[in-house]
């Protein structure tokens, strides 16, 4: 058996694994639906089995892995990223032959290379403990869910893990439901401080900023600079508010008002999800 890195013409094959081990697709849509930006080329593992059988010269993608990044909001405030083990999945007639072990062997030794601290798997405790893994819990991590049971919920520890692993794991779209709000505001999290990051980014060397000897001379730029700085700052107050709500969710209090302390209305945080308020309170 040969393990190697995915190719992109393996991603039929690919998906014939995951849709023949789960008896399903929503697997292979995943590994499909992984965004780019949250995982790297050697993450995505295969397995190439012997050929058995007429018709079945050649080798066979046999099995698949795949890390990635989900997010970890932090106990101490903000969100960072931390590696994902999933899926992963075995042909069935393949299947008794040590080619998950295998696979989840060389995930766990790619994501050590990669420098990460540690490596969350949702799955059977009895199976995944053979590898290192213990209750995430052990290390302060929080699964997205509260059904998800505490034992089924690991972590490996792959070097030092800081106190800033300590939070809430939030899957990332496509593992997230449709319906998880902290996934939503992780998300939306992304988008407005990339967004603040370009608006303050420092001026070009040599550029004017100022309205110089003669009129006119940067008075375009000074006042682009004042509108952006304005945009900037309350770009920067969402930001807050989407990290006060994330706050609220490692802590379980996510959709009380922080005011009353009564549940806010579900219309509110459909509309508004980063509400700490009710109407009548924000009133």
């Amino acid at each position: 058996m040969e393990l190697r890195t995915a190719l992109p013409d393996d991603a039929a094959a690919i998906a014939r694994v995951h849709r023949l081990a789960f008896g399903r697709g929503d697997e292979a849509a995943l590994v499909a639906a992984i965004q780019p930006e949250r995982t790297r080329p050697e993450w995505s593992v295969v397995a190439v089995a012997p050929g058995e059988g007429a018709g079945h010269a050649t080798g066979e993608v046999a099995g698949h892995v795949a890390v990635s990044h989900a997010d970890l909001v932090q106990a101490a405030g903000g969100v960072r990223p931390v590696a994902l083990l999933a899926p992963i999945g075995v042909v069935p007639a393949r299947q008794g032959r040590g080619i998950g072990g295998a696979l989840v062997g060389e995930a766990i030794g790619r994501a050590l290379a990669a420098g990460e601290p540690v490596l969350i798997v949702q799955g059977d405790s009895a199976y995944y403990r053979r590898f290192g893994f213990e209750p995430a819990a052990a290390l302060g991590i929080a699964p997205p869910s509260e059904a998800i049971p505490g034992d089924a919920f690991m972590a490996r520890r792959l070097g030092e893990v800081a106190t800033d692993l300590r939070g809430r794991v939030i899957y990332p779209p496509p593992f997230a439901g449709p319906d998880d709000v902290a996934a939503q505001l992780v998300v939306r999290r992304r988008e407005l401080a990339a967004e603040l990051d370009r608006l303050v980014e420092p001026p070009p060397p040599g550029s004017t900023v100022g309205f110089g000897k003669r009129i006119g001379d940067g008075t375009t730029e000074a006042v682009e600079r004042i509108s952006t700085t304005a945009v900037a700052r309350s770009i920067a107050s969402s930001l807050a508010d989407v990290d006060r709500a994330l706050a609220k969710v490692v802590a379980g209090t996510y959709g009380r008002c922080d005011g009353c302390g009564e549940p806010i209305p579900p219309a509110r945080l459909t509309a508004k999800p980063a509400a700490a308020t009710c109407v009548g309170c924000a009133a």
